[in-house]
């Protein structure tokens, strides 16, 4: 009985493990498909790091900063971007193998002199530095989520300003939206700076109709607009 429940709940975590990571691969593959679309054809810098995990950022600040610079805004999303999702992932990353690091030593430690309170002490100092690390990663990742929604509206509205709204909520209360509506945008430049349409020189307008030559006396003379 313990065995089947136990493969029971096992298989059921197996399968949300399944869709986690291939709702994961989809919405990377969406996410840098969209991103890379528009910034390439916009001419935006290095279009291809939106393919690149933590520094796709880069080309996502770069659209917002071309798309300020049409409104004569001067601004570096992407290298606040960029700045922000280094730190969270430097944090996160130091912070965890800190932690491991040390857990393992003062194990050891333990083990080795039996001394309680000399391993509760070096336990308690390893895990403070690494919840200072993470605690500066929090904070950063949390700065990065509220750039990035910003920085996600102007994208929307480059693309489609009648729908940046709806996008940009759809976003952030329906789960796995964003990166369908990235998608419905990336082929639409509505909100850009549109050229300006041509128009072929029009030959000038004729001041009076072409008279057939007056040199029949069955025709009519020509017609003389001074009369």
């Amino acid at each position: 009985m313990y065995y089947r429940d136990m493969g029971i709940i096992f298989g059921i975590l197996g399968v949300i493990l399944f869709f986690v990571i291939a709702w994961a691969i989809v919405n990377y593959i969406l996410r840098s498909l969209s991103y890379y679309t528009v910034a390439k054809r916009r001419g935006a810098p290095n279009p291809g790091l939106a393919w690149v995990p933590i520094v796709w950022v880069w080309t996502q600040g770069g659209i917002c900063d071309q798309y300020d610079a049409t409104r004569g805004i001067k601004r570096k999303w992407r290298v606040v971007l960029l700045t922000l999702s280094i730190i969270a992932a430097a944090g996160i990353l130091i912070g965890f193998i800190l932690m491991i690091a040390q857990a393992a030593s003062t194990a050891a430690s333990y083990y080795r002199y039996y001394n309680d309170f000399e391993a509760m002490s070096g336990m308690m100092g390893a895990f403070g530095d690494a919840i200072m690390l993470l605690s500066l990663a929090g904070a950063a990742g949390g700065a990065l989520v509220v750039c990035q929604m910003i920085c996600q509206f102007k994208f929307f509205e480059s693309c489609r300003p009648n729908d940046a709204v709806k996008f940009l909520l759809l976003s952030i209360l329906v789960p796995f939206a964003q990166p369908i509506c990235l998608m419905c945008c990336r082929n639409y430049d509505l909100g850009m700076p549109q050229p300006q349409p041509y128009f072929a020189p029009q030959p000038a307008p004729q001041m009076y109709p072409q008279q057939p030559p007056a040199n029949d006396d069955h025709l009519p003379p020509p017609y003389n607009p001074y009369q």
